[in-house]
């Protein structure tokens, strides 16, 4: 197995008195996909925001390459290689495509660089090629999932946090978008974080997946490894014991 590029140990975040995370541990091999599901409120959003530095935990630690993200702005995060899609398609509606896209480079100086990662994302999006000069908020739920996407990709992260990429999209453009996510990670290597209410679709993506109740990680283990019976008992709340991944 490849070494983890992203390390949660015994993390725990708090609002106030309410623990959102318990002493949640979980690794994110280099170069793979982590499917993390539950139903809401089970803590997956609070993971992501501590990822990029927009909750501070109160206790545990998050090692990216080995290195400690305690205390970083999201910014020295983002520039660490981590790039979070939060859940709703935050496009900027009123931009237009091309401007969307070019708004994530800014703190780019290789312009060379940008123009080939431009013309290399509209490849592997073309549905957005033609839609340039288009207002963001115009394009459809599928066009802007893809486009935040691409967003996402004009800064090269090394892993990609994405929150319920299939929220109010219909089922042939989710898969359209998670074909599109295993292209760029066979293409780029790229590492993969992937927040999905739907246990099914989580499964189906035959990854390691983590599934969240109450802030704890209640059942663990390669989704082909998971039967549905198991799956829904853990969702819904029945203390069925966890499966682990073999080492």
């Amino acid at each position: 197995m490849s070494a983890a590029d992203l390390s949660v140990q015994d993390l725990t975040v708090r609002y106030g008195s309410t623990v959102a995370l318990r002493g949640l541990s979980l690794d994110v091999a280099q170069g793979s996909t982590l499917m993390l599901t539950g139903p809401n409120g089970a803590g997956k959003s609070t993971l992501c925001k501590s990822l990029i530095g927009w909750v501070r935990p109160a206790s545990g630690a998050l090692l990216w390459q080995g290195q400690s993200l305690a205390g970083l702005s999201p910014e020295d995060i983002a520039a660490r290689g981590i790039a979070m899609i939060p859940e709703g398609r935050h496009v900027f509606g009123s931009l237009s495509v091309i401007d969307n896209l070019r708004v994530a480079a800014t703190r780019r100086r290789d312009r060379a660089g940008i123009a080939a990662d431009l013309d290399r994302l509209l490849a592997v999006f073309p549905m957005l090629q033609p839609r340039l000069q288009q207002a963001a908020g115009m394009l459809s739920g599928g066009q802007q999932q893809m486009l935040v996407i691409a967003r996402a990709l004009m800064g090269r992260p090394r892993l990609l946090v994405i929150d319920e990429p299939s929220l109010g999209l219909a089922p042939q453009v989710t898969d359209q978008v998670y074909a599109t996510l295993r292209q760029l990670q066979a293409e780029q290597g790229l590492s993969l974080l992937i927040v999905e209410q739907s246990s099914r679709r989580a499964a189906a993506m035959s990854s390691p997946l983590v599934l969240l109740r109450e802030g704890q990680a209640v059942l663990r283990g390669p989704a082909s490894q998971i039967d549905a019976d198991t799956l829904e008992r853990a969702y819904f709340g029945d203390d069925s014991p966890a499966l682990e991944s073999p080492p």
